[in-house]
This record gives C-alpha cells, sequence and structure tokens, in this order.
C-alpha cells in the first residue's frame, strides 16, 4: 500500500499530467469493484455511515451539542477514509503498473510528451 501522487508519477515516468490523472482515476475505480476490496471498503464506509447517522443517537441519546458532534466525528472519519483515502491505497501497485505500460508503450512508438 503506497500513496502515488500525480508529480510522483511524472517525475518517475515522464507522463503528462493528464495521463496520470486518467491512470489514477482509472484504477482507483476499478479497485472498489474487485470482490473482497469492494467489500471491505463498502463494510468500512457503511460502518462509518451507520455510526454517524444512527449509532451515536441510539448508544447516547442523552448527549447533545458539541458532546453529540464529537461522538459523531469518529464515524464520519471512518467513513471518509474508506471513500477516499484506502481506494487510492489498495490501487497503488496497479498504479504504478498502468504508469509503467503507458510509459513503455509511448517510447514504443516514439511518441514525445511535451
Amino acid at each position: 500500500m503506497k500513496w502515488i501522487t500525480l508529480k510522483s508519477l511524472q517525475r518517475e515516468f515522464g507522463l503528462p499530467w493528464m495521463v496520470c490523472e486518467q491512470i489514477i482515476r482509472e484504477q482507483v475505480r476499478l479497485v472498489s469493484k474487485r470482490r473482497l476490496q469492494g467489500a471491505l471498503i463498502g463494510g468500512l464506509f457503511l460502518a462509518g455511515f451507520m455510526w454517524a447517522v444512527l449509532g451515536a443517537d441510539w448508544l447516547l441519546p442523552s448527549v447533545h451539542g458539541w458532546r453529540r458532534v464529537a461522538a459523531e466525528v469518529p464515524g464520519l472519519v471512518l467513513a471518509f477514509f474508506a471513500r477516499l483515502v484506502l481506494p487510492r491505497l489498495l490501487a497503488g501497485e496497479a498504479i504504478l503498473a498502468a504508469a509503467w505500460a503507458h510509459a513503455s508503450q509511448q517510447q514504443s512508438t516514439g511518441i514525445t510528451t511535451p
């Protein structure tokens, strides 16, 4: 699991930023479609979201105001992590492989990037 940035792809493979963005977006989308990883991401997101929406209210009915917000924040953080961060971490190796394939294809065809 490695966080891959646009800048690191540009430096390492010499690809334009639009191509790097497309590679990252496509590989992250494909991670959520895999069964086990998709179930992990969906389960964590659902757990965090349900805690923020229902769990804090059901388990802590007497808590109100800022204390309620403080009780709901961990669920929102878990939902954020599962939806935005975890798929990109899981797709790290696939992103590097796709970028390497694209760069080698560009070199073999003789296409140069500006």
